[in-house]
């Protein structure tokens, strides 16, 4: 859908200097608007490790800042609003995503409308920067990549001219500064003190309530060495570690101040380099909570397997994406349903739970491949140690390579020129329409025998409902 013409004719803002607080010193708020009504990525909520590294850093560097967070996890837009309006920011900086881009508009519009200067940041934002700054005259600027230093500078009023991962308006034009990675290791330790009410993170209906996110890692191997899979939109450049020292010591400062239940360790190839993930086994501290951590299944070895053992990782969260070999090449997922099966095994033997992830709508999707996708899923569940099952059907996310293929389809590129907001099922329809050869309805329906079908959610997953529902299927299709 494309964003309102009358708003894509107002003129671009120069960017301007930020007043300075009222008490002489600044009031940044940080905020991660709630997704939009019916979405949401897991059921479950922890604190917001991005938004918590930025404002440890600007901490670091401007201890007399005011800083607050504001977490639509724990937060409804009506309370988040009233913070603003109640006192409102010198800057705000909202890390936005397609599932709660609306609602950051909102937040972002009426910041501005009280004086702020206002930044976007993310993933989402960094695909599309200049989309964004064309459209909506009340953002600023968008921070793409690292955003501690961007953001920090940003506070601190200094030129944006010299302030890297930035684009911003200069009177009629778009400037986008030269983008660089931070060193992992230069960056303070997340200060959780910054977070007012951490009791809110309770996750009260599931197996672990108290939840904190890590990342050892920032970037994907798998994409330095091949391109990565096609429908991935993660903005990250070039791959980076933390040293392990640096890492355990996180989670040592976690695991005493909050005892955790779970710690989701979220870097994208935290198994790939086995030699540097025998370091960090080797550097783990006693006492360790459960983790859950990413994996693709042909990191999952013997060895491998061991490490994780030891560092008492409870669960690896796979993409399996398909049960069919071609869906698999045609995304350069890079595994096979033989290195699933494999590592689903493995895993088990190891006393370590397998968390598969399937979606349907893979390039050149067929009512067999669907099925095969399914019957793999069965097999998986038997093979290994499984609690829950993630499904999906196929987002063409702007940013990722699905999406690029989308816009050669003629018609797309205008249906989406410009656009900084995209109706989901509508990319699902489009994505489907013209890549795959079942419809969008029958793979929800797909999902829905299986009990699948909460797109974007996680579903309560009892096991035993999931291979009846499966098994049944797969006999009448046979």
């Amino acid at each position: 859908m494309n964003t309102n013409k009358q708003e894509q004719r107002q003129p671009p803002r120069t960017s301007r200097t930020t007043k300075p607080g009222a008490s002489g010193h600044r009031e940044i708020v940080l905020a991660l608007p709630p997704p939009r009504e019916g979405y949401s990525s897991l059921k479950m909520i922890y604190p917001p490790l991005s938004l918590l590294s930025i404002a440890s850093f600007l901490k670091r560097e401007q201890p007399e800042t005011h800083i607050r967070i504001l977490d639509g996890q724990v937060m409804d837009m009506e309370s988040m609003m009233r913070s603003i309006i109640a006192s409102p920011p010198d800057v705000m900086g909202l890390s936005v995503s397609l599932l709660n881009y609306m609602n950051g508009l909102e937040l972002a519009e009426a910041a501005k409308q009280r004086g702020a200067c206002v930044v976007f940041g993310g993933h989402y934002a960094t695909s599309i920067p200049e989309r964004i700054l064309n459209n909506r005259p009340f953002v600023d600027a968008v921070v793409s990549g690292d955003g501690e230093r961007a953001f920090t500078d940003i506070a601190a009023e200094k030129p944006w001219r010299g302030i890297d991962n930035l684009t911003y308006r200069d009177r009629d034009d778009i400037v986008r500064n030269k983008r660089v990675n931070l060193d992992l290791a230069g960056l303070p330790l997340p200060d959780y003190a910054l977070i007012e009410e951490m009791n809110a993170y309770i996750n009260t209906s599931l197996k672990f309530k108290k939840v904190f996110i890590s990342y050892a890692q920032k970037g994907c191997l798998w994409r330095e060495r091949s391109g990565g899979c096609a429908f991935c939109a993660r903005q990250d450049e070039g791959y980076r570690r933390k040293p392990p020292e640096i890492f355990w010591e996180e989670i040592r400062r976690i695991r005493d101040a909050y005892n955790p239940d779970l710690i989701y360790e979220v870097s994208d190839s935290f198994a790939t380099d086995r030699m540097h993930l025998a370091r960090i086994a080797r550097g783990a501290p006693k006492d360790l909570p459960p983790m859950r951590i990413l994996s693709k299944t042909t990191d999952i070895t013997e060895q491998s397997a061991l490490l994780l053992k030891r560092i008492n990782v409870y669960e690896v969260f796979v993409g399996i994406e398909s049960g069919d070999p071609g869906c698999l090449k045609r995304i350069n997922k890079g595994t096979t349903p033989r290195s699933n099966l494999k590592a689903a095994r493995i895993l088990k033997e190891n006393g370590i739970r397998f968390f598969p992830s399937i979606i349907l709508g893979n390039p050149g999707e067929t009512p067999e491949t669907m099925e095969k996708t399914m019957q793999h899923l069965e097999a998986l569940c038997k093979e290994g140690d499984v609690e829950r099952v993630y499904g999906n059907i196929m987002l063409p996310y702007p940013g990722s390579e699905l999406y690029e293929r989308l816009m050669t389809v003629p018609g797309m590129e205008e249906k989406y020129a410009g656009t900084d907001i995209f109706d989901i099922k509508e990319l699902q329809l489009d994505w489907a329409e013209h890549f795959c050869s079942v419809t969008y309805d029958q793979m929800l329906e797909r999902l829905n025998e299986a009990d699948l079908a909460n797109v974007f959610t996680t579903p309560n997953f009892d096991k035993a409902d999931l291979m009846q529902a499966l098994h049944r299927r797969s006999a009448a299709f046979s």
